[in-house]
């Protein structure tokens, strides 16, 4: 009867699950106008010249429902802050004002000390503005 095949057909009907039935892509093509910072290589996403970090391309869904893909992981580079240096022994006349990330300056001894000659660091790759030589 009529009655009994109204009664057969289930209305649609979503169930949650712990699992997403849909999921994001994870490729999509290339940034068409990548950010600053960022250059594309043969084997992938790089930090350009003057920034540090690690360059990764994911791909999120826009509300348009199109794959975009962002760029992250890639800060400039930054300067060291000057070395201070309280006392009389040490000479550090060279390291004044700031210093670019992997530069180095001389370190001394003040007459009347005598000591080993060293160098302050301003590491390779520094993103902190806030670091010391």
């Amino acid at each position: 009867t009529a009655e009994a095949a109204a009664a057969a057909v289930q209305p649609f009907r979503y169930e949650e699950s712990p699992e997403r039935p849909c999921k994001e892509v994870e490729e999509c093509s290339d940034p068409a106008n990548p950010p600053r910072g960022y250059r594309r290589t043969m084997f992938g996403w790089t930090c350009a010249a003057g920034y540090s970090g690690r360059a990764e391309k994911t791909c999120r869904t826009s509300l348009q429902c199109v794959a975009e893909p962002t760029l992250s992981g890639c800060v400039p580079l930054q300067p060291c802050v000057p070395l201070t240096i309280s006392g009389c022994e040490i000479d550090a006349s060279d390291c004044q004002g700031s210093r670019p990330a992997n530069s180095t300056c001389p370190i001394r001894c003040k007459p009347p000390f005598e000591g080993i000659a060293g160098f302050a660091i301003c590491p390779e790759g520094n993103a902190d503005p806030m670091t010391e030589l």
